[in-house]
């Protein structure tokens, strides 16, 4: 037989009893080993890496579901963390993971007869006091919580980096991690890339990576190459993971860029929104980004946490919000930073009383999913009108006369009063009067904010982080 399964796609098989069902699932667990053919995940064949390796990245949930005589908590947790060793962010995990098998009910519900309650009731051996259909919940919370993907990072790995390894997007998830691994790593200046960003793709496409990252700029700047991509002979079909992250997503560019990659073989479900930063060990949430997005859409959820990190969203005195309501992001669990370094002042703004890191994003949260709106210092208030700064840059950007990845929209005092100014950088490269007014035009339509100045500035004027995020601050500053 041959059979294959996209990522994302839920698969029934149907057959006799003994006609091989669970065979196949046996063979894709490497219980048993094929005689003749091979099974592949993502191009790579299932026995070029350890059976731990693979079985780590599966969860499988059995008809028959065996429970321990233990509580409801360490069932859903079994061989995933240790109980002597697990966080608030643990117990968050478990109880989101209950909630997506929709036990969370029915668990509140328990009391075993000893008088334990919840998520503290023994379920009896074999998780006799359940139903058969309780039992299931309680194992597909078991798999949420393992948090498995088939076709999760191993040692079949091929990345690609040119982010620059002194930051921590480049050092830890793309090094250390990828060391940790024993994957393959391929990694290019950032320079390199910046001179012909389309070298990031064909550097992917003759290593045959599957797993890279950028932030939202350089998908502008592949975009804007689209003339100069016809006819190449890339083979996209093996990236799988294309972490966007570092800034906020633009659905408009992101749409283009899996459009324009499509011929070459880029899956739709490759490009993953993501949030993360230095304090928290790089990405720490993600998401597939769903193709052909509205793209009136305002804000992209960049999904739900990874194992053993907790996310809340609180008002300016730290008191959580209602869920889909936007405050301020905090964030706790094993990768976040117990603090820095000899530097008392900054941990006592930079954590809450009971250890929470304060991100200094704007976001909120729905069903477990989060959605980042934008940084704290880069709201921007004019005439009564509040909108993110990255909402202004993006609307200027869609203009053809503008070079992408080089606005900037902060305030200044204008004759006395905060305004909203534009700094962009021309095509042309000195910039007119008219195109100073259809930027005014052009915002005022889409965001209903009044532009208060215009300016054109030079490449080289707009300051940027290593990684190419803009650095509105500095240029404020220096204006």
């Amino acid at each position: 037989m041959s059979l294959e399964v996209a990522p994302g796609e839920r698969v029934g098989l149907v057959g006799r009893s003994g006609a091989g069902k669970s065979t196949l699932v046996n063979l894709v667990l490497r219980f048993y080993e094929p005689e003749t053919g091979t099974i592949e995940i993502d191009g790579q064949d299932i026995t070029s890496v350890t059976q731990e390796s693979l079985r780590q990245q599966i969860a499988v949930v059995t008809q028959e579901t065996m429970l321990l005589h233990r509580s409801v908590r360490d069932n859903i947790a079994h061989g995933i963390s240790d109980p002597g060793e697990r966080t608030p962010a643990d117990e968050a995990a478990v109880r989101a993971a209950a909630r997506r098998a929709a036990a969370d009910d029915f668990i509140a519900a328990l009391r075993d007869t000893e008088g334990r309650q919840g998520y503290d009731a023994h379920v009896g051996e074999r998780g006799a006091t359940l139903s058969g259909g309780q039992r299931q919940r309680i194992a597909l919370a078991r798999a949420f919580y393992k948090n498995a993907a088939v076709c999760g990072l191993s040692a079949a790995t091929r990345t690609f980096n040119w982010m620059p390894l002194d930051h921590v997007g480049g050092l830890v998830m793309f090094h250390v991690r990828d060391v940790y691994l024993g994957c393959h790593q391929v990694h290019a200046r950032i320079e390199w890339v910046l001179e012909d960003p389309l070298r990031w793709l064909a550097a992917i496409s003759e290593h045959r990576c599957d797993t890279t990252w950028a932030p939202k700029s350089a998908f502008g700047l592949v975009v804007d190459r689209a003339v100069d991509i016809a006819g190449r002979d890339w083979d996209l079909s093996r990236l799988r993971y294309i972490m966007n992250g570092g800034e906020p997503i633009r659905v408009r560019t992101a749409n283009r860029f899996l459009a324009l990659l499509r011929p070459y073989g880029l899956p739709e479900t490759a490009m993953h929104p993501g949030w993360g930063m230095s304090e928290t060990s790089a990405g720490v949430v993600d998401c597939v980004f769903p193709a052909g997005l509205d793209e009136a859409t305002r804000f992209i959820p960049v999904g739900t946490p990874h194992p053993g990190v907790s996310l809340r969203v609180v008002d300016a005195e730290d008191t959580v919000v209602p869920e889909g309501v936007v405050g301020r992001l905090q964030a706790a669990g094993l990768p976040i930073t117990p603090g820095y370094h000899a530097n008392p002042a900054q941990n006592a703004r930079s954590f809450t009383a009971d250890g929470w890191f304060r991100t200094g994003d704007l976001a909120s949260i729905t069903g477990g999913v989060l959605t980042v709106t934008g940084r704290v210092d880069d709201v921007i208030e004019v005439g009564g009108v509040r909108c993110h700064a990255h909402e202004v840059e993006a609307a200027v950007e869609q203009l053809p006369f503008v070079t992408p990845t080089y606005t900037i929209a902060a305030t200044a005092p204008i004759d006395g009063t905060e305004a909203l100014v534009i700094y962009y950088h021309p095509r042309s490269g000195g910039g007119t009067g008219e195109e100073a007014w259809r930027i005014v035009a052009h915002v005022q339509a889409a965001l209903r904010v009044a532009v208060g100045r215009v300016v054109p500035i030079a490449k080289d004027e707009v300051p940027k982080t290593g990684i190419g995020k803009l650095r509105r601050a500095a240029l404020a500053s220096t204006s």
